[in-house]
């Protein structure tokens, strides 16, 4: 079974994609368990800017009908 998600590059700087199969929700936490980023996703390629967030490790968890995923990234 496929997760119907991409999230690249990872580590980054400025930008995130993440190419999904369905439309959904991304929310990115940071080490505290903080919301930094909450926003719709839609499917196909989106592109998230990361440029405000601070040099360190962040949580991704991708939400859609069917699956929550969670994916560590990485901000250089």
């Amino acid at each position: 079974a496929t997760s119907g998600k991409k999230i690249y590059p990872n580590p980054t700087q400025n930008i995130l994609n993440i190419e999904a199969l369905e439309d959904g929700e991304i929310n990115v936490l940071d080490t505290w368990g903080r919301v930094v980023i909450n926003q719709v996703i839609r499917k196909g390629i989106n592109t998230i800017s990361v440029n405000k967030l601070n040099t360190g490790n962040y949580f991704l968890i991708y939400k859609n009908q069917k699956v929550v995923y969670t994916s560590k990234i990485l901000i250089q």
